[in-house]
């Protein structure tokens, strides 16, 4: 049996579990804390994150519009994911400056992203498209419910998504005079935070778990 100073020299010796990764919305520019992801990515030679930071610092494109949004995936101060929604029309949004860095690809941290992103947008937007141009971006998107497209202008993938309906302060009060609760009619949100969108299109562009596997080794653009 152990003495209690060799437990605690045990339980010193234990490496402190990792924290969980935090997706947040950015405000203001990450400079320190994106800069490993952004050589990165350009080792790959994706240059659309450098994009995002050149646009971001000269004001062109700062996420800040209505309907508009940027966010990270943090692990402690560690930076692992970047993912953005800009406005394209009333009722359709456009996910860019997506990255997610390669060690981190296989813990579902993409799927995690893009799972909020569409939350975002499906409070202000029916559709969000895209635009990629390598097979494993192609793979991961139609995994997660994009299908691909030929019908709208500079982009390569859409998903319809069912908008989230938010209930007013006139309904509530209309509900209370009758005394009873007022129903939260929202299709976007389900049980665990999911995203709830309509997937269409043919079952060709369906994708096996083996093809999802294979893409998230490979970089992944929006």
């Amino acid at each position: 049996m152990k003495s209690p100073a060799a437990r605690a020299n045990a339980a010193h010796l234990q490496p402190s579990p990792k924290e969980m990764p935090s997706i947040v919305q950015i405000r203001e520019w990450p400079a320190a804390a994106i800069e490993g992801l952004l050589a990165e990515s350009q080792q790959e030679g994706f240059r659309f994150v450098r994009r995002a930071k050149e646009e971001w610092l000269s004001g062109a494109n700062t996420f800040s519009k209505e309907g508009e949004a940027l966010f990270a995936v943090y692990e402690g101060e560690r930076l692992l994911a970047i993912g953005g929604i800009n406005r394209e029309s009333a009722r359709q949004g456009r996910l860019r400056r997506f990255y997610v860095r390669r060690q981190e690809r296989r813990r579902g941290i993409g799927r995690q992203l893009v799972r909020r992103l569409l939350a975002f947008a499906s409070r202000h937007y029916s559709r969000v498209s895209l635009r990629c141009d390598t097979e494993a971006a192609d793979r991961f998107y139609r995994a997660v419910g994009f299908n691909r497209t030929n019908s709208v202008p500079d982009a390569t993938h859409v998903i319809e998504l069912k908008q989230e309906k938010v209930v007013t302060n006139k309904r509530r009060t209309r509900c209370r005079k009758r005394g009873r609760r007022p129903a939260l009619r929202s299709s976007s949100a389900t049980k665990g935070g999911k995203v709830k969108v309509e997937i269409g299109g043919p079952k060709g562009q369906r994708v096996t778990r083996k093809e999802l596997k294979r893409s998230t080794r490979m970089g992944w653009t929006a």
